[in-house]
């Protein structure tokens, strides 16, 4: 089975995302699930252990691919675990995308996933960005970006209610940094429309898929997933099937770096592609000349030695022109080579980063245990120390109150007595008041004790989460 982390980098994020959440609402349960719109098949190769099923309205090579609408499904209600549809619904006509949403509630005993971007101005905004740039670098527009401003983006609100209306309890997960979303796909576009940048485009989605897009959730976001449970399950939530939206620095400087070469990239494109298109035009003039004179040959009979001179003469014009052009296209295969080896670097530059990245990200985790295990073990004996005391303390005053209770007796024995006792019974007086004061002192002292054994522990445990956070993060990272 082929590396899913190759997949271009808007496939993976939709089709990661999805399968995480479902993994997480099912609690580990398999389960048969239905792909609305999965003619790519490729939901299968995110979850291996649950049974897919296919449909879709139009056909592909997908093993039992069934033809049929989102909008009128042929299964029986009740009939799946989940329903997920990805990247689908903006492509369903406003009128039916109502009967759309209906239909996935209804075959679903559990749980509902549509992922895709939704309506809003951002969302809006950043398509036109990306639409006018494909119509600059690459001379077309995008196919489904077409469809998404002729039919308009989804109402998230709208699909929301309609699922809490027929049943369902409803969550949403953002995904794909609006910035980051158009920036890397203005690269994707332009590595696989040039031969020259798409052995780049692998380990740029590599790249991406492994360390970018865990961190990918910080809005704005170009895509949601409306989730709802109509089985009674608990929905998850983001920070359970993704980690802190902030992105590792090393990670973003390689991004920016990236971004970089990539435009020095483009900026040589420029010089050579306008010099290609005019050789290009060269040889079509020739040909075109070419054809003419053929024309000229074969239509002419009269004068054969007149013809003949014409002949010598443009033979002798072709092979200047010939020459002139072999020379230019020598050139033009120099500039290619060149390029050639600047991407070549370019990739062997990139997978050198991602190797050292790996190690930095190795030392770090190492580093992270050691300070984790130090930080138990100091807790331990402090926590251990702390108890001793408290023990001791508690063990003097409780000598402290039995003694107190004996001297009590005595002290109710003498009342009784004659008077010919009081001097004594003084003296007792006396000596309990002392041994009251050195128990209310024991009684402050154990009190302020606690007092240090909680400050402590409390301490110990914000230093040691916060040890975990600063840690953490590169750790995950």
């Amino acid at each position: 089975m082929t590396d899913i982390h190759a997949l271009p980098f808007d496939q993976y994020q939709r089709y990661r995302l999805v399968a995480d959440l479902l993994e997480k609402a099912m609690g580990g349960r398999k389960g048969r699930v239905l792909d609305v719109g999965g003619r790519t098949e490729l939901l299968g190769r995110f979850l291996l252990d649950h049974q897919i099923v296919l449909v879709d309205v139009e056909e592909s090579d997908a093993k039992g691919l069934i033809l049929g609408s989102g909008a009128a499904l042929p299964f029986a209600d009740d009939s799946f675990d989940a329903v997920c549809a990805f990247d689908t619904l903006e492509h369903v006509p406003v009128g039916l995308r109502d009967a759309f949403v209906s239909e996935c509630a209804r075959v679903s005993r559990g749980f509902v996933f549509l992922a895709g971007p939704y309506d809003s101005p951002d969302v809006a905004r950043s398509e036109e960005l990306l639409q006018e740039f494909l119509k600059s670098k690459i001379g077309q527009p995008h196919r489904y970006l077409n469809e998404h401003r002729e039919l308009g983006l989804p109402d998230r609100e709208r699909v929301t209610k309609q699922l809490e209306a027929a049943g369902g309890k409803v969550g949403v997960v953002g995904h794909a940094n609006l910035e980051r979303w158009l920036l890397s796909m203005c690269l994707e576009m332009y590595m696989e429309s040039d031969p020259l940048l798409q052995p780049l485009a692998k380990p740029f989605y590599r790249f991406y898929n492994k360390l970018v897009y865990p961190h990918d959730h910080a809005g704005p976001v170009y895509r949601h997933v409306v989730m709802a449970s109509f089985g009674g399950g608990a929905l998850p939530s983001a920070d359970q099937v993704l980690q802190a939206p902030a992105l590792p620095a090393e990670t973003d400087r390689m991004l920016q770096s990236f971004a970089k070469d990539w435009m020095c990239v483009d900026r040589e494109h420029q010089v050579w592609k306008p010099e290609f298109e005019r050789l290009t035009g060269i040889i079509a003039d020739l040909e075109k000349d070419l054809t003419e004179h053929k024309q000229a040959l074969s239509t002419g009979s009269q004068d054969l030695l007149s013809h003949k001179a014409t002949l010598e003469a443009v033979r002798a014009e072709l092979l200047e022109v010939s020459k002139a052009s072999s020379e230019q296209a020598h050139d033009l295969n120099l500039q290619l080579q060149a390029h050639a080896e600047q991407a070549a670097h370019l990739k062997k530059t990139l997978q050198e980063q991602g190797e050292g990245s790996q190690e930095a990200l190795q030392t770090m985790r190492f580093q992270y245990e050691q300070a984790m295990e130090q930080a138990r073990v100091q807790g331990e004996a402090v926590q251990e120390e702390l108890g001793a005391e408290l023990a001791r303390t508690q063990d003097h005053a409780g000598a402290l109150e039995a003694e107190r209770k004996r001297l009590g007796l005595e002290l109710e024995a003498e009342q009784h007595r004659s008077e010919e006792q009081a001097t004594h019974r003084a003296s007792l007086e006396a000596e309990l008041l002392e041994i009251r004061s050195k128990l209310d002192a024991s009684e402050s002292h154990l009190a302020e004790t606690t007092g240090k054994l909680i400050r402590a522990t409390e301490a110990l445990g914000s230093w040691t989460k916060a040890l975990g956070r600063v840690l953490g993060r590169k750790y995950q990272g």
